[in-house]
């Protein structure tokens, strides 16, 4: 499941720049694709190409103008609450493709298998948020992650400023596809140190004092 970037060359042939970019999961949203180097001269033609159905609303092109005129702050996060929400409700505001999706209107099921395994229990999270480690927060379908942060201390902008709030992340992604390695189970976990996923049999989740203390208070909620 990707997204590839090929760009036209002068004799009429196709070289990819970005082989493999991801897709955008889930609801509607924004992404972005790094083409430095890759766009320029007179006439550039580009192509996207996807091996999944996906809906483009808008395309652009911009120049990255790295953090000249810009302040960059972080907020200390406050609380983070993983709990079951349900499933958003599909509808089309217009009658026409693609559709899109309704928080409010949520169902309580939908038809999706769950992989087996020990997820994290619901309640408080933040622990686990605060660092890019091995210690992460197992969500299934229909769970969420609460967040909330602390901006009181952020200084007002100046008048030819404009606030932006970013959400930086780190996430595994596995689903039950037929093609996906173990596609039944949560694991074999993931690991920052594994030199790919599935991993081979000479890698293995590391099993530290910290990290078994971790999977016993916070992976108790099994699904079956």
């Amino acid at each position: 499941m990707t997204i590839r970037v090929d760009r036209q060359k002068p004799d009429g042939e196709w070289e990819t720049l970005v082989p493999d970019e991801g897709v955008p999961g889930g609801m509607d949203r924004t992404m972005t694709i790094d083409l430095t180097g890759g766009v320029g001269g007179p006439i550039c033609k580009l192509r996207l190409t996807t091996n999944l159905e996906i809906y483009y609303d808008q395309i652009f092109l911009a120049k990255h103008l790295g953090l000249r005129g810009m302040n960059v702050r972080s907020v200390p996060l406050l609380t983070a609450d993983l709990r079951r929400v349900g499933f958003a409700r599909e509808y089309s505001p217009d009658g026409r493709l693609p559709l899109i999706y309704d928080y409010e209107l949520s169902e309580n099921t939908a038809p999706f298998h769950v992989l087996r395994g020990a997820y994290t229990r619901y309640g408080s999270v933040r622990e686990l948020l605060e660092e890019f480690d091995d210690q992460y927060v197992l969500v299934g379908p229909g769970d969420e992650i609460a967040l909330r942060f602390d901006a009181a201390k952020l200084p007002t902008p100046a008048a030819s400023f404009t606030r932006s709030f970013v959400l930086v992340s780190q996430a595994y992604c596995k689903d039950m596809d037929l093609y996906t390695a173990t596609p039944q189970t949560l694991e074999p976990l993931p690991f920052r140190g594994m030199s790919k996923y599935p991993y081979p049999p000479t890698e293995r989740f590391p099993n530290s004092a910290e990290l078994r203390a971790f999977r016993d208070k916070y992976n108790t909620r099994i699904v079956e």
